[in-house]
């Protein structure tokens, strides 16, 4: 999905601590985030972070899928894909995890059996 874009960047975000998280994430000696001109290409976040596509649910209950013109980023997203940097300061993000009631749930569907 994101290959599609030779050229695209996002801005720098205006909140504080957004901003050091993505100077410690591009960790470059002598960088700054502080210009409003300051950005970032695509290239540098995990698919993700990037919303593509819009989606709004019709009257019917049918989904409609829109894609953006601009892609744009979630609010937890950072860049954290460097490829000419040592591999720990490339890494894919966290996965997010599941609460144990939602696991819990999944599997009684599947099973339909209690499960204490």
């Amino acid at each position: 999905m994101i290959q599609q874009f030779t050229f695209l960047v996002f801005n720098s975000p205006k909140e504080e601590d957004r901003r050091n998280l993505w100077l410690k994430k591009i960790n470059l000696k002598d960088y700054s985030l502080s210009s409003k001109n300051t950005v970032i290409c695509i290239k540098h976040f995990s698919e993700k972070f990037v919303i593509a596509e819009d989606h709004a649910v019709r009257d019917d209950g049918s989904v409609l899928t829109v894609k953006r013109i601009y892609p744009k980023l979630t609010p937890d997203a950072y860049p954290s894909i460097f490829p000419n940097q040592p591999a720990y300061l490339s890494s894919d993000p966290v996965s997010k995890r599941k609460t144990p009631s939602e696991r819990r749930n999944e599997i009684l569907k599947g099973t339909k059996k209690k499960i204490y």
